[in-house]
């Protein structure tokens, strides 16, 4: 995969063959180790041309330029916008952690009412202002809910993406090993992602278990569930009563999260501008503002 992540990393999109070599020695750690690390690095390109995710552009008969093709454009979206939504992800999972702390322990009665004010003291400390520590606990069990979504349904817009790819570029038996290589690579980063979540202290939450122990994950919300659809619903059920977030930081993560997974997803985007003109026409007050604003930025995107 160094030849793609070189073509990933360059603003140019025609490589000369002996620039993409330099790059990916570069990469590797090879340009400054003894040893002739091209033929590995031409055999590389060679694999991807077959794979029709590069392409050769003639200059003349000796000279060659290399460029993605198509479903090589498709693949490096991919691998861009799932890395994309992995960055916000960890951002909001270090964001839960980093605002869960243990406060003393409880021993005899009037403990807890002692530790909630120490834990209330403790968030002054951190910069919050009295409404926002007022509104801690609910705007982080909605974190949560949030958090909780994107693993219910990152894996299901993982897989769509790559049937669409399938549908859309037919790609040869070589392309597809490519494709499963990147795709069981997330995978198995998908699986590890709530673990430093089993860490947080659970006496704050009504239903730890269903918010971040994935042991005891309700059977209903399991991963590998079918189509796009129950996403879009869920988003639309999440935003069924919207919530004035006080705390910027998750006002922001918020917006962020929704839309690196629609843009992972990538549903239609007719249908896309259908919810909103729904949005619009049905509610008095103009609908969900920030589900119209995150659908409004997926529809500009790219």
């Amino acid at each position: 995969m160094d030849v793609i992540d070189v073509f990933r990393a360059s603003t140019d999109t025609d490589l000369w063959v002996n620039k993409i070599v330099e790059l990916v020695n570069k990469k590797t750690g090879m340009a400054d180790k003894p040893g002739n690390n091209k033929p590995a690095v031409i055999r590389a390109i060679e694999y991807l041309d077959k794979a029709s995710i590069l392409e050769s552009i003639p200059v003349n008969k000796q000279k060659r330029l290399k460029k993605l093709t198509p479903l090589g454009k498709e693949l490096v979206n991919l691998m861009d916008d799932f890395d994309y939504c992995n960055s916000v992800y960890n951002k909001l999972k270090d964001m839960i952690i980093n605002h869960n702390f243990i406060v003393g322990e409880i021993k005899e009665d009037g403990d807890a009412d002692k530790r909630w004010e120490l834990f209330r003291s403790k968030l002054f400390a951190r910069g919050f202002d009295k409404n926002q520590v007022d509104s801690f606990d609910v705007e982080m069990k909605t974190c949560a809910v949030l958090e909780g979504m994107y693993r219910d349904n990152i894996m299901n817009c993982l897989l769509h993406r790559y049937s669409n790819i399938l549908e859309e570029h037919s790609p040869n038996d070589k392309a597809n090993s490519i494709l499963l290589h990147v795709i069981m690579k997330y995978i198995f980063n998908i699986f590890s992602l709530s673990k430093e979540l089993d860490k947080i202290n659970s006496e704050i939450y009504d239903d730890p278990k269903r918010y971040y122990n994935t042991e005891y994950e309700f059977v209903d919300r399991l991963p590998f569930f079918p189509v796009y659809e129950r996403f879009l619903e869920d988003i639309l059920d999440y935003f069924e009563s919207e919530y004035d977030y006080s705390i910027k930081e998750i006002a922001d993560m918020e917006s962020d999260l929704l839309l690196s997974m629609i843009t992972l997803l990538q549903p239609d985007k007719e249908e896309i501008e259908e919810y909103v003109r729904s949005f619009e026409e049905d509610y008095d007050y103009g609908g969900p503002k920030t589900l119209i604003k995150i659908y409004k930025n997926y529809l500009n995107f790219r």
